[in-house]
């Protein structure tokens, strides 16, 4: 196994147990302990780890609650990867819903270019707005509370309207994954209802996520694995996370 492979492992370790020993994974890649004491030092220096006696534990952050517009070119080419595999999912005839998502704003500019006839429901004020002017497309706008952080409405007035729908893909964003506690997360209450309320009138649900977001956590689980029907992400996912992932009968796509 390759020394990158190796790290990929321990990490994946970490995110399935929280915490990793130096004995264990001695044993597991038939390496001294010191080889493994440096493998666990070069995840500590790029922060995906914090070394403790006998071990590792994971080093998780809280994701920063930065306003959708200014999160739209931050990893544009990650980005523009995941949107080109999504809409590739989206046939003549569907029903989707975009919710409020850096990534789905991106999509959206995409299929304002395709000739997809499609209905687009949404509750992001900028999805509307680059879909206003496509004939092709039946558009859908959201209401309820407007919040200017989110561009994008949300509240019991968004979620009495959502509940009249039924969709057939609901592309989902996500500030943060937990492999271990596999769960979704966002950074707002209302913003994570309403979420929840797309994903309940959804026949699938298609989440959106670069691979950094399985580092990350949001302050509010909006929902958990057994909702997901597809993982889009930019980069290839671990083994042991795919094998998670599959029990879940998730489909995974990616640039692995």
């Amino acid at each position: 196994m390759f020394a990158e492979e190796r790290l990929n492992v321990i990490l994946d370790l970490l995110h399935k147990n929280g915490k990793v020993s130096v004995n264990e994974l001695s044993e597991r890649f038939s390496l001294t302990k010191d080889a493994i004491r440096k493998d666990l030092q070069k995840l500590e220096k790029i922060g995906k780890l914090k070394r403790t006696y006998g071990g590792a534990i994971q080093q998780r952050e809280i994701a920063r609650n930065v306003k959708v517009l200014n999160r739209v070119n931050k990893n544009l080419a990650a980005k523009k990867m995941i949107i080109e595999k999504a809409v590739k999912l989206i046939d003549d005839g569907d029903t989707i819903f975009l919710d409020i998502s850096s990534t789905n704003l991106v999509l959206a500019s995409l299929l304002a270019e395709t000739k997809k006839k499609i209905t687009v429901i949404t509750n992001m004020l900028d999805i509307m707005n680059k879909l206003s002017n496509s004939p092709q497309i039946k558009l859908i706008g959201i209401g309820g509370i407007y919040r200017i952080e989110l561009n994008g409405y949300i509240g019991a007035a968004a979620i009495e309207q959502i509940n009249a729908y039924r969709i057939d893909k609901a592309f989902i964003g996500s500030a943060g994954i937990n492999m271990k506690e596999k769960t979704l997360s966002t950074f707002d209450v209302e913003d994570g209802l309403t979420k929840k309320a797309i994903i309940n009138v959804s026949k699938e649900v298609i989440l959106l996520a670069e691979s950094s977001k399985f580092d990350l956590d949001g302050n509010y689980i909006f929902s958990d694995f057994e909702k997901l029907g597809t993982i889009i992400t930019n980069q290839k996912i671990s083994d042991e996370s795919t094998e998670k992932l599959k029990k879940y009968n998730i489909r995974i796509i990616n640039n692995g």
